[in-house]
């Protein structure tokens, strides 16, 4: 009796105390909860930003997704340290930070509203708004700040206060009477290479001015922004810093990035990364830029990340090297990465070397010849373009240069362009030709570079465009140069790599960026002083790309005038294989209909039959590819659709492909597009040669020449 009592009182004490922890304890923890972000979130990590991808074949994109808008503004562990930084840059070089035109004023006010509401209600224990009419003060918990906007209490900017609150710089872009975005206000704290006095009132494209092919690329895709589609995205890039020098002066480089080397010490190196956001203001139309910087140093990266990373820095082409400042640190972060055991080096790659291992060990010509042909399966199987390969130069019996000549057969004066990515090229970038010109220059063995011609020229005595708003060229511009300094659209290019860890050259014909001129590519291992390569025949050597019917030659027709079809060694003679299908009036309209240039002009009653119904094209009818105009990453094999598995071909890839069998007609494209030859040969780009497209690689298989 006494053990039930006892039992019975002990059951009621339990039943109490969980219900004192079940109302008072959890009913407490709950309604604490319930409440955004209690925790000192000034004690958190950065928002991640975007993983770098490691992508082996750089293409610039804009690489917009949609944005977190729940995590549009953020605050970090990093906030008061960098907010006492603000505060002082806003103090003491107010002129180079901020800036703000007259007609801004409405957007500045509505930015201040948008990210003081966002911020109290994100993060209600550090910042609380108090309003009593046309006043509105804003108290940042924290650092015991309290802002007054609106009536005759108003102690600063909407602007300022807007951007003191928040870690984010943030801009505002304004519409032109020309209708492109321009800089209204600026409040950027954390610039690299400029500051704001020198670019407000720029135009979005001459703020970017120094970015390479950012106004081909991406400088179209800002207008698309709409209330409703707020977007992000990534930026990042590699700096050096002082072993003394301050956060301020790291964050603050109004001058550009410091050209200090690195040395040894890799705490000197980091890896600063912009999460960069977009909205359209709804009253004002304005668009607000934001921009979030960070800092990492390597060795916070985790392994992978720094893997991706040191693969994108392969990849850069010169242009992009040169602008990120790849010369000062780039040999440290690659020795950093090798150092820690981090390879770049995919499954095939690592399969490559292998096989060249016994490609040394077994030297008959028949175990080159299917060990090369191995090597380009291999290299397909990644889709790793040539251009992305590191060049490597190798000892060889001619190693001092490699002969390159340029011969124009079109009817009409072509100004071909140049651009070298690795070795030493040509000392132009560019040139006039006139028809019938042959141009001969030398490259270093390991020369690593594209070549292609521009048509409708207009340079002045400088070598600049005549029309400075205007590109000199109709195709294949570059900058308006003369001596080019980066690449063009639309353009048929030809793509080269000398040297490389397999013993081969690889080159290729590119539609890629579109298609302008007919073009050949012509080896010339029959002028080595080496007996393998001279003795190579030429039919399976020589690419020729003809997508204008004006160049277009029957099959009875054709000879050996303009770039070698057939050859004869001995009492064989070994036929090219070519495109035999197409006819004329098939290769004058191979270009989609939206994607010409110079359309048709309408019939004289003004009825423009959908889509062309027939209508004679002009002879000269060069083609944009889908990319080109349109951006999208599904074009472009960018972004989600940034592997070959994501990428596939598009209508344009699919017709030029059609007319230029042995063409890059995609990015990846690779096994029926790319040749090699036993490294050692120079070459011969001709453009507008007669005759018809070569197919190569359907007949020949994969075409790996090494003798």
């Amino acid at each position: 009796m006494v053990h039930s009592l006892s039992l019975t009182i002990f059951t009621i004490i339990g039943v109490f105390v969980q219900w004192l922890v079940k109302h008072v304890y959890l009913s407490h923890r709950g309604a604490a909860s319930s409440k955004p972000d209690e925790l000192d979130v000034t004690l958190t990590a950065p928002y991640p930003c975007n993983a770098i991808k490691g992508s082996r074949k750089f293409r610039i994109t804009m690489g917009l997704r949609k944005l977190d808008e729940r995590n549009w503004l953020t605050v970090d562990k990093n906030y008061i340290k960098e907010h006492d930084i603000r505060n002082s840059l806003l103090k003491n070089e107010r002129r180079k930070v901020f800036q703000c035109l007259p007609e801004s004023r409405e957007a500045c006010a509505e930015i201040l509203e948008i990210v003081s509401d966002f911020l109290c209600e994100r993060y209600p224990s550090m910042f609380q708004m108090k309003k009593d009419g046309g006043k509105t003060e804003i108290q940042n918990i924290k650092t015991g700040e309290t802002f007054v906007s609106g009536g005759s209490d108003s102690t600063m900017e909407p602007l300022e206060i807007a951007v003191r609150l928040a870690m984010e710089d943030l801009n505002v872009l304004m519409m032109n009477s020309e209708g492109e975005y321009y800089l209204a206000a600026s409040a950027t704290l954390f610039p690299v290479g400029w500051a704001v006095q020198q670019r407000i009132g720029w135009t979005i494209s001459q703020v970017h001015g120094p970015v390479p092919q950012w106004k081909e690329k991406i400088g179209h895709s800002v207008n698309k922004l709409t209330p409703e589609s707020p977007m992000e995205r990534s930026n990042y890039f590699m700096e050096t810093k002082e072993s003394n020098e301050g956060l301020g002066n790291t964050l603050f480089r109004p001058e550009g990035l410091t050209e200090q080397e690195p040395g040894s010490l890799m705490d000197n190196v980091l890896l600063r990364r912009e999460r960069q956001t977009f909205r359209r203001l709804p009253r004002s139309g304005a668009l607000v830029f934001s921009v979030k910087t960070t800092l990492n140093t390597l060795d916070e990266l985790p392994p992978d990340q720094l893997r991706a990373l040191a693969t994108e820095i392969e990849s850069w082409p010169e242009d992009m090297a040169k602008y990120k400042g790849r010369n000062v640190w780039g040999q440290a972060v690659l020795g950093y990465c090798d150092q820690m055991g981090i390879s770049t080096l995919s499954v095939t790659d690592k399969i490559l070397n292998l096989v060249l291992v016994t490609m040394t060990m077994l030297s008959s010509a028949s175990t080159m010849s299917w060990v090369s042909s191995f090597l380009l399966i291999l290299q397909s199987a990644d889709a790793i373009h040539h251009m992305k390969l590191k060049p490597m130069m190798l000892a060889t019996a001619d190693s001092s240069h490699r002969p390159i000549r340029i011969t124009n057969l079109c009817p009409s004066d072509i100004y071909p362009a140049i651009q070298t990515q690795a070795g030493t090229g040509p000392s132009t970038g560019g040139y006039h030709a006139l028809p019938g010109n042959t141009t001969s220059f030398d490259v270093s063995p390991d020369w690593q570079g594209r070549i292609w011609g521009r048509t409708n020229c207009s340079f002045n005595s400088n070598g600049a465009s005549l029309n400075a708003s205007a590109p000199a060229c109709l195709t294949g511009d570059c900058g308006g140069l003369l001596d080019c300094k980066g690449t063009g659209q639309p353009a048929s290019l030809a793509e080269f790599t000398l040297a490389t860890s397999m013993s081969l050259s690889f080159y290729d014909i590119s539609l890629v960026d579109g298609y302008n001129l007919p073009i050949g590519i012509v080896s010339l291992h029959n002028e080595s002083t080496n007996a393998d390569l001279r003795n190579i025949p030429s039919n399976t050597t020589n690419p020729v790309c003809i997508g204008s019917a004006d160049f277009l030659t029957s099959v009875s027709q054709m000879n050996a005038t303009t770039v070698p079809i057939n050859t004869t060694i001995g009492s064989i003679t070994y036929v090219t294989p070519l495109e035999e299908a197409l006819e004329a009036h098939s290769v004058s309209r191979w270009c989609p209909w939206p994607l010409q240039m110079q359309k048709p002009w309408k019939p004289g009653d003004g009825v423009f039959p959908y889509p062309d119904d027939g209508i004679k094209r002009p002879s000269f009818d060069p083609c944009l590819s889908m990319c080109s105009k349109y951006g999208r990453a599904s074009d472009c094999c960018s972004g989600s659709h940034s592997t070959p598995e994501t990428c596939s071909p598009n209508m344009y890839s699919k017709a030029a492909k059609k007319v230029c069998p042995d063409a890059y007609s995609y990015a990846y494209d690779d096994t029926t597009s790319t040749f090699t030859i036993k490294q050692g040969a120079g070459f011969e780009i001709v453009f507008c040669p007669s005759g018809r497209s070569t197919d190569i690689k359907k007949n020949m298989g994969n075409s790996s020449t090494t003798s």
